[in-house]
């Protein structure tokens, strides 16, 4: 736990918390994540703008790693937490884009880092 704590303060990007009932929880840094100003809206919200799905995880790990690459290529992500069938899951999302252009470059970015079935909602 110590070596993963260090790793993830070396980089910048993460740390982790343990709360009193030893659950265990990881947090992006605020310095970690560049967002373009150009992909926000100016009231904050989301209506109307572009969102892509970029992919769905079981594990919250794999999705706050995904989150944290899409961040790194300056793409605002959010993690939506679902429960489908009982089971829970962490979609990541990406946007929202409020021009054409701007969302269709974003879509090519995700699917070059390798998600392909990552696609506009």
């Amino acid at each position: 736990m110590e070596t993963q704590e260090r790793f993830m303060a070396a980089k910048g990007a993460l740390s982790l918390s343990v709360a009193q009932d030893g659950e265990i929880s990881m947090n992006r840094s605020a310095a970690a994540t560049r967002i373009s100003s150009k992909c926000m809206p100016a009231t904050g919200t989301h209506k109307d703008g572009q969102i892509i799905q970029v992919a769905t995880f079981a594990n919250p790990l794999n999705a706050e790693r995904t989150s944290l690459r899409m961040a790194k290529l300056n793409l605002p992500t959010t993690n939506k937490p679902v429960t489908i069938a009982g089971k829970s899951y962490q979609i990541v999302l990406v946007g929202p884009f409020y021009d054409q252009e701007t969302s269709k470059v974003a879509l090519k970015t995700i699917h070059q880092e390798g998600f392909r079935d990552a696609f506009f909602r």
